[in-house]
């Protein structure tokens, strides 16, 4: 069992700041697109199954739809954000806000014929996911003594979850197919070769029936529903929440 996961990722950034002496302002992006591919390939397209017996008697053929390919596309994981900052006396307020769009697809793909299956296409998928969110930021310092030593603080603010191609890969075509058949092998004149015809997924010489929607859909794998896919406030996220007490103990050494 072998193959490759190769990651093409681009990324952007951009951020430009406005400082005076008691205001910063600051607005920036960040996106990241690409593809990812990922190979499987099994030897022979084929694996064998012995009993624990000494003599390891053949009970057991898997045969594969190998070789195959996934691809996944992400079209955009996209940040933009602009962030206030302003201190009027003992307080410094920051407050900022963020909108993150994610989208991802599966483009349009082809298998060669294998072994055991004809040549086969999948169609695109698209908007798996495609989230939208907005998430605000509020943090606060206050000097709670005048003398700038001691300070109490505390911050609060929306985190969308991370997400990169998982939900992409499990509404992909190829990986929703069944790729494998397993069948009982009765292996009689004890040669270790299965003397049957294995494009037949019906009983035949020394092999049992085996999975006769092999290399086609899955009808029972699990299916998202478009609530969880696309929208506004789709995606998973936390609200964190924090308080902490800075206090100066001599100069440029402090404890929090």
């Amino acid at each position: 069992n072998y193959g490759n996961h190769i990651n093409f990722p681009v990324v952007y950034k951009a951020s430009a700041s406005y400082i005076t002496g008691s205001h910063a302002f600051k607005f920036g992006f960040a996106d990241m697109t690409g593809r990812r591919r990922h190979t499987r390939q099994m030897g022979g397209d084929v694996t064998y199954r012995l009993s624990n017996s000494t003599n390891g008697i053949a009970n057991q053929i898997t045969q594969w739809a190998t070789p195959l390919e996934w691809l996944e596309d992400m079209n955009a994981d996209l940040g933009l954000y602009a962030q206030d900052q302003w201190t009027t006396k003992r307080l410094t307020v920051n407050a900022g806000l963020r909108y993150d769009y994610f989208n991802a697809s599966v483009p349009e793909q082809s298998l060669p014929a294998t072994r055991f299956l004809p040549a086969r296409s999948f169609q695109s998928v698209k908007n798996v996911p495609n989230w939208h969110d907005l998430a605000p930021r509020v943090g606060a310092s206050y000097d709670l003594f005048g003398d700038g030593k001691t300070a109490v603080k505390a911050v609060i603010g929306r985190y969308a979850a991370g997400q990169t191609l998982a939900i992409a890969r499990a509404n992909n075509p190829i990986e929703t197919s069944i790729s494998s058949s397993s069948r009982t092998w009765t292996d009689a004149n004890r040669d270790f070769v299965p003397n049957c015809d294995l494009r037949n997924q019906e009983a035949n010489g020394e092999c049992a029936r085996g999975n006769l929607s092999f290399g086609q859909p899955n009808v029972t794998a699990t299916r998202y529903d478009e609530a969880v896919l696309n929208g506004l406030g789709a995606r998973g996220y936390n609200w964190e929440f924090s308080t902490s007490v800075q206090r100066e103990i001599y100069p440029g050494v402090s404890v929090m």
